[in-house]
């Protein structure tokens, strides 16, 4: 019969190069994975909520706004620029896209951060039960 095995042994015993290098790998392959996959998600989700905003940049906004700052407001007083923040539609497009993307990936790395921290916390869980668990087998 095979001898029982614990979790608090496992848990608790040595680490050696090898158990570190596997860990190590894990850990890489799950955050590469769990961001790409969670910003590919997120970013999706930013496109469904405000890919119409992207839309919404005019050009001949600017150029009727000229016209009626100058008549509207006087007393050397600019409350708006009458600069475009962007040269064209497709630079407001990239630049915007450009912020889904990052806030994308930020998000999918908290995302990874919080299931590592949940983890944690399950193992930190599961170790004084183990430890129970073989106390009890032990004493019968």
């Amino acid at each position: 019969m095979k001898e029982k095995r614990y979790y608090c042994d496992w848990a608790l015993s040595p680490p050696n190069k090898k158990s570190n290098r596997l860990i190590s790998k894990v850990l890489l392959i799950s955050l590469v994975v769990v961001t790409l996959f969670s910003s590919l998600i997120y970013y999706n989700i930013m496109m469904y909520n405000h890919g119409e905003d992207l839309e919404a940049y005019s050009e001949s906004a600017y150029k009727s706004h000229d016209g009626i700052s100058d008549n509207v407001i006087g007393k050397d007083f600019e409350v708006l620029s009458k600069e475009p923040n962007y040269s064209s539609k497709e630079e407001y497009i990239e630049s915007h896209k450009m912020g889904f993307y990052i806030c994308g990936l930020i998000f999918g790395a908290l995302t990874w951060s919080v299931m590592a921290a949940t983890s944690c916390i399950v193992m930190l869980v599961a170790l004084p039960i183990s430890m129970v668990h073989k106390k009890k087998e032990n004493l019968s």
